[in-house]
């Protein structure tokens, strides 16, 4: 005979079963918690962790920018020279060689240990990647528009920068913001993989001598190679003054140009025979010229 005090076997197992149910969503409850800190402890750990250097983006190397600027008479245009070279490595070189041949260096050399950079570029980003800035008198410096430069020369492909590379961008600068004598131009070169800021060019002044002025015109229509003008100021040169070799030269570079040998040749040698001692001096490169035309 059983009484109602008594729980049933039935009830019992109910209970147990209860038991059971919520033990293990505990557990699962448990497992969740554990299991999520420790995702975010990875992922805490992930982000304080430094990058590996193959992950990383490339560094932006500085590089060493020389500027020569050539000017005509005021209002032409200008040519600018640039040259881009690896100064921390061609400095590293140098140290280099003076260690080999017994020298001490008594300087301090950052980055002397520099590597070789390669830079994968080409006109269109040469262009983006130059910036011509105008300095005037008063300390302003203001962008030149993208408008008034134009890219005469640049080496493409994949150009390397280490102790003894050196590249060369020739641009043509519009007259009308070139500036006057005693201002000065300079250019910045940002890239993705190099940057550099070059020296400040000054427009010198304007030379008293009619032949000079023509003569760095010319000059300046070479560098952009604007070989008709070349041959305009070498006849202008020639009839200010027949006796100077300079006409000449350039009347030879003019025919050179458009692949007249036998008139080049002959202009140069007019060039030589106006040179005398203690008077005129010859072009730099005259007889180069004259011999490499004379063995073809």
């Amino acid at each position: 005979m059983t009484t109602s005090d008594q729980p049933s076997s039935s009830g019992q197992g109910a209970n147990r079963r209860s038991g059971a149910v919520w033990v293990r969503w505990a557990a699962a409850a448990l497992v969740v918690i554990v299991l999520g800190g420790l995702a975010l402890w990875i992922l805490r750990r992930e982000r304080a962790a430094p990058v590996p250097a193959a992950d990383q983006a490339a560094a932006s190397v500085p590089l060493g920018v020389r500027l020569t600027l050539v000017t005509g008479a005021p209002g032409e245009d200008a040519a600018a020279v640039v040259r881009v070279y690896n100064a921390r490595a061609r400095l590293g070189q140098t140290v280099q060689d003076a260690a080999a041949a017994g020298r001490q260096w008594k300087g301090t050399v950052e980055g002397a240990d520099a590597t070789p950079v390669q830079v994968q570029i080409g006109v269109g980003e040469w262009r983006a990647s130059l910036t011509v800035e105008r300095l005037d008198a008063g300390g302003a410096v203001v962008p030149v528009g993208v408008d008034a430069l134009t890219i005469v020369a640049a080496p493409e492909g994949v150009l390397t920068f280490g102790p003894a590379d050196t590249h060369t961008i020739v641009l043509a600068i519009r007259g009308d913001t070139v500036p006057p004598p005693g201002g000065g131009l300079r250019v910045r070169l940002t890239h993705a993989a190099v940057n550099g800021l070059s020296n400040r060019a000054v427009v010198g002044p304007v030379p008293s001598d009619r032949v000079e002025q023509l003569a760095r015109s010319a000059r300046v229509a070479e560098l952009t190679r604007r070989f008709d003008v070349v041959a305009q100021r070498a006849t202008e040169i020639i009839t200010a003054s027949p006796t100077r070799p300079v006409g000449y030269w350039y009347r030879g570079v003019a025919l050179e140009a458009t692949g007249d040998t036998a008139g080049a040749l002959e202009a140069y040698q007019a060039a030589a025979d106006r040179v005398t001692p203690g008077g005129q001096e010859p072009p730099v490169g005259l007889d180069l010229r004259i011999a490499r035309l004379r063995a073809r």
